[in-house]
């Protein structure tokens, strides 16, 4: 592409990431998109195919970033440095997260999935770095971990009022949360290893030895018991 062809690219991206965090995927479409961009419609069909190519390049480019700067930080870069930087270059990305996520569907299980792989990517960096340890489920962590950065974001706006501001990037939010949230991951919540045990045990002691909880019935089929020995007949 030409230097004004990838210029326009990035206007329309940008144009897209923002109105479909704040009017919502479905609601928004091409010709407010181009639009927003300065640009005409049929310029974004030639681009991106469609609303679903663009969502797709929309996807892939918020996620490469993601990964790249989160990664990075795990691997060594001040933590300080990141945070401030994902106030000023993220914050777009996290009304276009919810609005994504919240309309469910193929597409949202798509980007649910791009997150998995974000934080995976994060512990195949962090684990050798020595700033993440490798959890015993490794693939329940990321799907959790996940599952609680999503939740944040849903809730952006009672998270942030909780915390004394509008939106989680505002500078005292931000900071609070980031704090609180480090602090929870570094230190742990329980004091010791008690209720931890008690659920290993818990769940240990319902499960059979191979795992199965309610086996078929026919996979264990039982003998039967022999037949009584025969009584001679009587003889006339």
């Amino acid at each position: 592409m030409s230097s004004a062809d990838l210029q326009a690219h990035a206007r329309i991206r940008d144009a897209a990431i923002r109105l479909f965090g704040q009017q919502g995927v479905k609601s928004t479409t091409i010709r407010q998109i181009a639009e927003a961009a300065g640009v005409s419609a049929a310029l974004v069909i030639h681009h991106f195919g469609s609303k679903d190519g663009l969502r797709r390049a929309c996807d892939e480019w918020m996620m490469d970033r993601l990964t790249a700067s989160k990664t990075a930080a795990l691997g060594g870069e001040e933590a300080f440095e990141w945070t401030m930087r994902a106030q000023a270059e993220f914050q777009p990305f996290y009304p276009y997260i919810a609005a994504s996520v919240s309309e469910g569907g193929e597409n949202a299980q798509r980007l649910f999935d791009a997150m998995c792989r974000l934080t995976r990517d994060m512990f195949a960096v962090g684990v050798p770095a020595g700033t993440l340890r490798t959890p015993e489920d490794l693939e329940a962590t990321i799907t959790t971990l996940v599952a609680f950065s999503l939740g944040a974001t849903m809730l952006e706006s009672q998270v942030a009022r909780r915390l004394g501001g509008a939106s989680m990037f505002d500078g005292d939010v931000l900071q609070r949360y980031s704090l609180a949230t480090t602090e929870l991951f570094t230190h742990g919540l329980f004091a010791d290893s008690r209720m931890l045990e008690q659920l290993r045990a818990a769940f240990g002691a319902h499960l059979p030895a191979d795992g199965v909880t309610d086996p078929d019935p026919t996979a264990h089929p039982v003998t039967p018991s022999p037949p009584p020995p025969s009584t001679p007949e009587a003889t006339p």
